[in-house]
């Protein structure tokens, strides 16, 4: 299976916050296959793995990829 994309800096997803509940935010850093957040809520920014991240948008089997690696 191929690595996700990196995500650009700006975009606004869903990504896990400490386990396996993903909350919206937006992408403001790619360091090495992480992505930094500042989450809608103005909780601390956390660096995410991309594959527990998906862009607001995307279809359902993409979400349903990232539900299954955090299991």
């Amino acid at each position: 299976m191929n690595a996700p994309q990196p995500i650009p800096i700006g975009t606004h997803v869903l990504a896990c916050w400490r386990g396996a509940m993903m909350y919206p935010g937006v992408v403001t850093a790619r360091p090495e296959n992480f992505h930094t957040m500042k989450w809608d809520d103005d909780d601390t920014a956390l660096e995410v793995p991309r594959k527990r991240i998906a862009p607001m948008g995307e279809d359902a089997s993409t979400m349903s990829s990232v539900y299954r690696s955090l299991q």
